[in-house]
């Protein structure tokens, strides 16, 4: 079987997992640079593909690209032979002898609390756009959803009535995240704002949580602007604002104030829970901080001298 023709099987199964589309996009971009990698070598044919052929596209690539995105391709090409294997198109799969490449450890970007109410403050509460870029902030500060999984909430996800939120995450796996006290008070307060605006506007409610001036769904591009403007200021934490150091930052709260990693795993949508242990890396300061709250001789009604 052609090569081109058996990577369509795997995208195939890749819809029926139900994988996300931005995943299944990723898949198809680094098999289609091995494909090419393939036609130069003269190989067309997926069962002519041996080990030896895979570790020289990856040593052709280090050439260019870093360890990061040489385990990428190697994931993707992994999970496409293995799909191959299971459905007896070919006999073995040549990555299986090969060791996932070893990307260093990244350090986990987080604010503090200083920084935090800093970011929170930086918004004039008191117009709709200003009020409703708090709210984002707060919400992933609250509850560390993904960019997108906040941005695609309708307002029938959100139930006040319940403190909880139905969010629909990678692979299109829905979970329930709580809404906290103060959150709720936050939320509440932009829905009342966000009815006066569609009102005074006279503007259609097209049911989206989050809503751009012009009364639509807020985008990407959007939620990038007010990261934008931050990041304009001259404050230490500028560079780091994103909506990914939020998930980072509510992940560590969580943990500092007691939440257990199982938990937080079910919160932040994790299906592997090694996917939630990064976030147990704490700073020197943090850590004495922890260690002050809870050392045992410390905090136990110890007789010493």
């Amino acid at each position: 079987m052609l090569y081109y023709e058996a990577i369509q099987i795997f995208y195939r199964d890749c819809l029926g997992r139900m994988l996300s589309e931005r995943t299944i996009q990723n898949y198809s971009e680094y098999l289609k640079g091995f494909g090419m990698y393939l036609q130069r070598i003269g190989k067309s044919n997926i069962e002519e593909i041996t080990e030896a052929d895979v570790l020289d596209y990856f040593a052709y690539k280090r050439k260019t690209c870093c360890e990061g995105t040489i385990k990428h391709n190697f994931i993707a090409i992994r999970a496409c032979f293995k799909c191959l294997v299971s459905r007896h198109i070919i006999h073995t799969n040549p990555l299986d002898g090969i060791p996932k490449p070893r990307v260093p450890k990244k350090v986990v970007q987080s604010f503090n609390r200083e920084e935090v109410q800093a970011i929170l403050n930086a918004f004039d509460k008191n117009t709709f756009a200003g009020f409703r870029n708090y709210t984002i902030m707060s919400i992933l500060f609250s509850t560390g959803l993904r960019k997108g999984e906040m941005l695609k909430l309708n307002l029938s996800d959100v139930y006040l009535d319940i403190d909880s939120m139905k969010v629909n995450g990678k692979g299109n796996k829905e979970r329930y995240v709580p809404i906290s006290p103060v959150l709720h008070r936050i939320i509440f307060t932009y829905l009342k704002k966000r009815r006066e605006y569609l009102k005074e506007k006279s503007l259609n409610d097209n049911g989206a949580f989050i809503i751009s001036c012009t009364g639509c769904r807020f985008t990407k591009g959007g939620l990038g602007n007010v990261f934008f403007k931050l990041k304009q200021s001259k404050h230490q934490w500028a560079n780091r604002v994103s909506a990914h150091t939020w998930r980072h930052t509510f992940a560590k709260f969580f943990l500092l104030n007691g939440g257990d990693l199982f938990s937080l795993q079910k919160i932040l949508g994790h299906e592997d829970i090694e996917s939630t242990r990064i976030y147990i890396e704490l700073t020197k300061e943090e850590i004495r901080l922890q260690n002050d709250k809870y050392n045992p001789l410390d905090n136990t009604k110890w007789q010493y001298y």
